[in-house]
């Protein structure tokens, strides 16, 4: 608005004439761009899932600046601008200037090899695609190490307590361990929002250990899982940093469905044992366990009932003698206490003892427990995990620096390719995999809509296809940046780096607007196609220029900040936006002399 008003306007002051000629005539390219920049960010707005949820703040903020933004600019602006601004003086010395003619002269001799040459660019982009590093969200920049401690299923906590007591010790010799915190049968508070919850569970602990820096976490995680396999084998353990993102249990997570639990643990056994195998992998586990001794007490219905026991009542007794049986609740404040009784061994009872007790009946008369059922042993495992009301178990894997979940699962396939799991076993990706489809699952279900509303405001304001058409090239060749920038700056593709592309789609089709509008209104003047489009390139480089400077210069500190969160989507952003307005300066214009010959006629029904 500010470049197109000393351009209409007299020649000292603005005139309110110079205004309202200006806005008219900017009104509708502004409202197309800002309203294709909304309809991008709208399939962010709209998915939903965990990871929508996540971000869900960035497409709201988005959009209301730039709806905010674009009501500015077509009243406060040019209000402003009136009584602030001159007609800038000896503007033909201006380099900018100088350099929008040559980009045109460029427009209207080469149209062609401009338009091969940029096609070009554009493969050679996608070319670098395998040398780019993929990952779902990246690590958090907190320097916290994360120590997750396992023992056998049934281990009791005082023995999971000394283990974690004696890492912890082991550790704190390290100098850049500055400070541990140890949780023993739960996993601690929440402090972290990514952080993995879990049950109660005896036999398993957590460390959160502190590093002078984020860097110094890695030698710290290696010291771990070295010393562990050297000093503690019988410990398994999942040494890791704090991620971003929603909650996932690790990186690579496999999940084996059948329903015959041998062939299930063979199948486990198969799955654990290639991705052991697969580079790039660490902390390689499985849930299956060592299974533990199982005492079957069956009830003689017929004979229970001749003494006045029921099953239940059975179950009572045996609860009570171990677990105990709630008496009472005493309430405090909105919390009941229980009240439990129960014998003085409480879990510990031996198994003699318990198979020994009295089962009392209404009457009060005691029956020996021996009188009414029977005791068989069997070897079970001691923990059946279910999902969706099927039984499965979990292979899990943590990923070494460098390497992606994708390369993990592709290295997966290949060995269970070569050696296939039993038949009827189902294999499920969780993890990064499972986040990853249902983000991309939860866009692309939403993504019709904003693709409608980008059509919507081109044709709104273009009322051509073809020109629609041209327009939309500049998402390619927005690719031309993306991709190298990505490689050379070192931040891994994702969805934070897709969060920059989709809202690069809403910024790079802008300049291509203005372009074609000053190319419409040059053609109405009765111009050629080759020279209205040159006198478009001259009067537009300039203010496209400036805007991608400004958008750029927004950015780097969100590229140069020191959070893991932000730099893949601001380089994203940056490396796309610079290659595509020069391309779009050039390739664009270009296109429109080859295919564009006359003005967009006005529609039959339109009004006077």
């Amino acid at each position: 608005a500010l470049h197109e008003l000393p351009h209409l306007s007299g020649d000292d002051l603005l005139g309110d004439l110079g205004d309202a000629l200006a806005v008219s005539e900017l009104a509708g390219p502004l409202g197309a761009s800002t309203g294709t920049t909304l309809a991008a960010f709208a399939p962010l707005l709209l998915a939903k899932g965990g990871t929508a949820d996540f971000t869900r703040g960035v497409p709201v903020m988005i959009m209301l600046t730039l709806s905010v933004s674009y009501l500015l600019a077509i009243s406060v602006v040019p209000l402003l601008a009136a009584r602030f601004l001159k007609r800038r003086r000896n503007a033909e010395a201006d380099r900018l200037i100088g350099l929008a003619r040559f980009l045109g002269s460029l427009v209207y001799r080469h149209p062609r090899r401009l338009i091969a040459a940029g096609a070009l660019l554009v493969v050679g982009s996608l070319a670098l695609t395998p040398f780019m590093a993929q990952q779902f969200f990246p690590n958090a920049d907190r320097p916290r190490v994360i120590v997750e401690l396992y023992m056998p299923e049934g281990t009791d906590q005082a023995r999971t307590a000394e283990a974690a007591a004696s890492l912890e010790q082991a550790i704190l010799t390290q100098a850049d361990a500055l400070e541990i915190h140890r949780f023993v049968g739960f996993t601690g508070p929440a402090f972290y929002y990514n952080l993995q919850r879990a049950p109660q569970a005896p036999n398993r602990s957590r460390l959160v250990i502190t590093t002078p820096t984020l860097e110094d976490t890695t030698g710290m995680i290696r010291w771990i899982r070295a010393y562990v396999n050297e000093q503690m084998p019988e410990l398994n353990v999942n040494v890791g940093i704090l991620g971003q993102g929603p909650p996932r249990i690790a990186p690579v997570e496999v999940r084996v469905y059948h329903a015959d639990e041998k062939v299930r643990s063979q199948a486990v056994e198969q799955v654990f044992s290639a991705l052991r195998r697969v580079e790039g992998t660490v902390d390689v586990h499985h849930d299956l366990d060592i299974g533990v001794p199982s005492i079957a007490i069956n009830v003689d219905d017929a004979t229970a009932a001749r003494f006045g026991l029921t099953r239940a009542d059975v179950a009572q007794s045996l609860y009570g003698q171990s677990f105990g049986v709630v008496a009472e609740r005493y309430r405090q404040e909105k919390d009941p206490i229980p009240l439990v009784l129960r014998s003085q061994e409480g879990t510990s009872l031996p198994l003699e003892r318990l198979l020994s007790v009295n089962i009392y009946n209404k009457q009060g008369q005691a029956v020996p427990l021996s009188a009414v059922a029977s005791v068989d042993t069997t070897w079970e495992p001691a923990v059946r995990y279910l999902r969706n009301g099927t039984r499965l178990n979990t292979v899990t894997a943590n990923l070494l620096t460098g390497y992606s979940f994708s390369q993990v699962l592709e290295g997966l396939n290949h060995a269970l390719e070569d050696n296939p799991l039993p038949d009827g076993t189902r294999i499920e990706m969780g993890g990064d995999a499972e986040g990853s489809g249902d983000a991309n699952g939860a866009l692309l279900t939403a993504a019709p809509i904003g693709v409608l509303l980008l059509l919507f405001f081109l044709l709104l304001q273009f009322n051509s296809f073809r020109r629609v058409g041209i327009i939309l090239l500049t998402v390619p060749l927005a690719t031309v940046g993306i991709f190298p920038g990505l490689v050379l700056s070192g931040s891994p593709f994702g969805f934070q780096s897709l969060l920059g592309v989709i809202a690069l789609v809403g910024i790079v089709v802008n300049n291509a607007i203005v372009l074609l509008d000053v190319m419409d209104r040059e053609l109405e003047n009765g111009e050629n196609i080759h020279e209205a489009m040159r006198k478009a390139v001259v009067q537009r480089t300039r203010p496209i220029l400036l805007t991608t400077a400004t958008t750029v210069a927004g950015l780097l500190p969100l590229a140069f900040s020191s959070s893991t969160l932000w730099p893949p989507m601001a380089w994203a952003i940056i490396s796309g936006l610079l290659a595509s307005t020069l391309l779009t300066l050039l390739v664009i214009p270009a296109v429109c002399t080859q295919l564009i010959k006359s003005g967009v006629a006005e529609p039959e029904n339109a009004p006077a």
